[in-house]
């Protein structure tokens, strides 16, 4: 969800200025209080004079956001997260190609009714990554495919300090073949995300026509 305050705040007995972070499944706190809590432990948001609160096992969670910044927060909680298929960009009509088997993504496409067809044809690539490793299969991978400008690729890996494949290793690797990131998306608690396109002006990454 992108919010970030600097704000009061109680969560149950503990109170103290802290940085709060809203997400797209949970909230985190930082400073004073240290927490993080997920959005589905949380009911009955309440907007009121001083800011914002909702209840939990763990006892009363208050905002002390400004007016302004609490309906904006309000608003956000109260919108529908977006399914992982339309993350991914798996709508109906659309194009997506298994760089190799997977079978929760595979679950996926099917499920959202899109055709999973050859690469050469398909509008979205998909490639899980589990290994350090697998970052130069990918490379290969990628060398005789030749992603077009009109394509998109999304690499699934890991997330959190323990993930074997470093995002930080994986952007610099597609970087030096003229690919750049453009969103992110979570899949679930240990699983990410990274969109990849060819960069605007670089044809290394095109097929010869």
């Amino acid at each position: 969800m992108g919010r970030e305050a600097k704000i009061a705040v109680q969560f149950g007995a503990r109170s103290g200025f802290c940085t709060v972070l809203l997400e797209q499944d949970e909230i985190i706190l930082r400073g004073a209080i240290k927490a993080r809590t997920r959005l589905t432990d949380l009911n009955t948001w309440t907007l009121g004079a001083t800011g914002l609160s909702a209840q939990s096992a763990e006892g009363t969670l208050w905002l002390g956001l400004n007016e302004r910044d609490a309906r904006s927060w309000l608003k956000k909680l109260q919108t529908p997260a977006p399914s992982l298929a339309h993350k991914l960009g798996f709508v109906q009509g659309a194009t997506v190609a298994l760089l190799r088997p997977d079978a929760m993504l595979s679950e996926l496409a099917d499920s959202s009714g899109v055709a999973q067809v050859d690469p050469i044809l398909a509008k979205i690539w998909v490639a899980p990554l589990h290994i350090a490793a697998d970052i130069d299969w990918l490379l290969d991978e990628l060398a005789k495919l030749q992603l077009q400008n009109s394509q998109q690729l999304w690499v699934v890996r890991g997330k959190g300090p323990h993930a074997l494949v470093k995002e930080t290793l994986l952007m610099a690797a597609l970087r030096q073949i003229g690919l750049t990131p453009s969103k992110t998306a979570s899949i679930s608690d240990s699983l990410t995300a990274d969109r990849y396109a060819v960069a605007r002006g670089d044809v290394s990454s095109s097929r010869t026509q």
